[in-house]
């Protein structure tokens, strides 16, 4: 059966209290203000990595917030308002977990100093000091961060200068997709090989700093923490969610708020697939129904091209079921000014609690490979032409049925093939490409491509949606690099059981390991 027919029949198929010198406390209650002098900033950063289980891992730099100034000088100890910045509570300070991790790197220690973990975010601590170095002077760390075994790159980052030589550094990890096994032991791997020394910013909106001398070395550490929930985690999502044009063929709308116990994240999906314009930024501005401030979100530079992907806003003060606003600002490459293109009335009453399966996952050991997978899926090895027909590219697959969600009487399927090519990617990626443009069955439309990162493997992701009649199915495939093969991993069922399954689909998908 040639691969078109395939298609038809899987289409058939599916029918600590501190203590504040006065002098410092007044001076808190003056943070953010602009009336504070220069020896008092805190530059802040964020960078962002698409989730692992759809996404990753190309770095998006984000510099954020412009020129923020905070008063911390002077003291190790009272670190508030940088948290605050960063849209962390106060929880953390009382519940975090005290590391003691120095390592001396080319003349400058890093101390690994907290962390904290829980169902929504991770938050990691650093103390850093460098001998004789420029009063002026304002870091950025660049590396590499794991936790249980995946990559990850911060949301949010953030410095504050304690003396002359002497910084905190806080990170924040959106883990809010990660599938953990034992909540008890969580692996966090934090290889910083590089200092970025910058002085100052050009202009309020954009923020670039001004980059100087680069200090390269090994401050490695490897620790594990607990997830602690000091409150219930919530995610939320809005029904047909509206999408507004910030550009010609670029689109945004609100995919998820969660709440957390440390900060709370508010997702916003952009969609440029169509876009044929110059590289643009934008910012994101978020204010309460009082017009303050509540959180901010710059975007530098892409160094990959998703065309859809999440941008991230962190903060504590937006609120479960509050009334919001969100201000976009954009610029093409090239010009000189934002322009603010529009305002989003967000009403967070209105989102709905996404009730996550309850449902317990097995294990699949295999000789190559193996996975985690909902206990009410079907596995079946070695699917023959019986299953499939004679020509199928599927014919020795490992296939896995997914009973309906909604009721119907068509189930999905995803199938996994080991796929014996010594090639990269990106060419196989093509080659699929070849083949689904050219089915007869009406083709696909490609909607999203992402890189991945899993269990310390290569991958490629790529969705499509394709028509039956007025039904609209959803093709995933993901192709993993291993030794010598690929691993061909696709789902294909409706739009609605997709997003019904897609959690699930990402925790099978993040649990794929090759041996």
């Amino acid at each position: 059966m040639k691969d078109e027919e395939f298609d038809k029949l899987l289409k058939k198929q599916m029918k600590s209290d501190t203590y504040i010198p006065e002098k410092i406390d007044k001076l808190f209650s003056d943070f953010g203000k602009n009336k504070i002098d220069d020896n008092h900033k805190v530059y802040k950063f964020r960078r962002y990595l698409k989730s692992v289980s759809i996404a990753a891992c190309a770095m998006l730099v984000i510099f954020v917030g412009g020129c923020t100034y905070a008063h911390v000088n002077g003291t190790k100890t009272i670190i508030s308002p940088i948290l605050s910045k960063l849209g962390i509570n106060s929880k953390y300070e009382e519940n975090s977990t005290k590391f003691n991790d120095e390592v001396v790197s080319e003349n400058v220690k890093i101390k690994l100093k907290d962390g904290a973990i829980d169902d929504t975010t991770l938050i990691l601590g650093y103390e850093i000091e460098i001998a004789n170095s420029n009063p002026d002077i304002w870091l950025e760390i660049i590396g590499e961060y794991e936790i249980n075994g995946m990559n990850f790159e911060p949301v949010n980052s953030t410095v504050d200068k304690i003396s002359d030589g002497e910084y905190v550094y806080y990170q924040v990890f959106d883990v809010s997709e990660i599938m953990i096994d034992n909540p008890e032991n969580v692996y966090i791997s934090s290889k910083i090989s590089e200092i970025k020394e910058y002085t100052e910013c050009e202009n309020e909106n954009s923020a670039y700093p001004v980059y100087g001398d680069s200090l390269k070395g090994e401050w490695n550490f490897d620790e594990s923490i607990s997830v602690k929930n000091l409150e219930e985690n919530k995610k939320y999502e809005f029904n047909n969610p509206q999408k507004y044009e910030i550009a010609e063929n670029v689109n945004v709308s609100v995919a998820e708020f969660i709440k957390g116990s440390y900060t709370n994240i508010l997702k916003i999906k952009v969609d440029k697939t169509n876009y044929t314009g110059d590289d643009f930024e934008k910012y994101y501005k978020v204010l309460d129904d009082k017009n303050n401030e509540i959180a901010m979100y710059n975007e530098e530079q892409r160094e990959y091209d998703d065309r859809v992907y999440n941008d991230r806003l962190v903060s504590e003060k937006i609120k479960e079921n509050s009334k919001i606003k969100m201000e976009i600002y954009f610029k093409e490459s090239g010009k000189k000014e934002f322009n603010k293109v529009i305002t989003i009335p967000i009403d967070l009453s209105k989102a709905i609690e996404k009730i996550e399966s309850k449902d317990e996952w097995k294990e699949y050991d295999g000789d190559d490979y193996g996975f985690k997978y909902n206990s009410n899926w079907k596995v079946t090895t070695n699917l023959g032409k019986d299953k499939l027909g004679e020509n199928s590219i599927y014919l020795g697959a490992l296939g896995i049925e997914i009973p309906s969600t909604t009721n119907s009487e068509y189930t999905s399927s995803i199938y996994v093939k080991t796929v014996n090519k010594d090639i990269t990617l990106d060419e196989y990626a093509e080659e699929r490409r070849e083949i689904n443009n050219s089915s007869e069955s009406g083709g696909y439309n490609e909607i999203e491509n992402a890189m991945l990162n899993l269990k310390n493997n290569e991958g490629y992701q790529i969705i499509y949606e394709t028509f039956d009649g007025s039904e609209k199915y959803i093709y995933e495939n993901v192709f993993i690099k291993g030794e010598g093969k690929i691993y061909d991993i696709s789902f294909f069922g409706s739009d609605k059981e997709y997003n019904n399954l897609k959690s699930d689909i990402d925790k099978f998908i993040n649990s794929f390991e090759i041996k």
